[in-house]
């Protein structure tokens, strides 16, 4: 999947040319129905077989903070540790957090998708982290299901913490989404990628 903005290219790639994180996103995307968000309770763990492993799903608590329900085994492999029940900003290093925190909310108020790149120290190996929103059970977007892909990162006998390298948000229109002005601009067939944060 490649996706610009400007002069930014993004590509998930992966082995046989499809990540994990291409797979969950295209099986998101022919879940939403016009452009309502998928359905937590339609999540088929056996259409995204293949990427089983690499999958979590996590719960927004409150602004900025939520907390891994499901953490499949190759997550918690490059994490260090079981991450079920733990806050997901463990991910990544102290200093990191606070520039996590508004763009992780955005996953579930705006709604929007976030699309991760990290750096885990002192490897200075890539751990690619995409977030996708889902509408919970009690109806709200409370919940978002994701996946990572490491490039050259083994699992870790400790828990690893990762610095971020850079996030890029898509913003999502949705059927609570208000109608653009007549004036404006006719949108294209999906909003750009924002870059919100890069270490360059």
């Amino acid at each position: 999947m490649t996706t610009g903005h400007g002069g930014l290219i993004m590509r998930w790639s992966g082995r046989g040319g499809q990540s994990h994180g291409t797979l969950l996103r295209g099986y998101w995307d022919s879940l939403r129905q016009g452009r309502a968000l998928p359905r937590r309770d339609r999540i088929d763990p056996r259409c995204i077989a293949p990427a089983l492993e690499h999958v979590f799903l996590i719960e927004r608590l409150a602004p900025g903070s939520a907390r891994f329900r499901i953490a499949g085994q190759e997550v918690c492999a490059m994490a260090g540790r079981d991450l079920r029940g733990l806050p997901f900003s463990l991910l990544l290093d102290p200093a990191a957090r606070p520039r996590l925190a508004p763009q992780l909310d955005a996953v579930f108020t705006g709604p929007s998708v976030l699309d991760m790149t990290l750096r885990a120290m002192p490897e200075r190996a890539v751990l690619r982290v995409l977030v996708l929103p889902l509408t919970g059970w009690r109806g709200g977007s409370d919940l978002a299901i994701g996946c990572v892909d490491a490039a050259g990162l083994a699992p870790a006998a400790v828990p690893r913490r990762f610095q971020i390298d850079r996030i890029l948000r898509e913003p999502l229109a949705t059927d609570d989404t208000p109608p653009a002005p007549r004036s404006a601009a006719r949108p294209g067939p999906r909003p750009h990628l924002t870059l919100v944060h890069s270490r360059d």
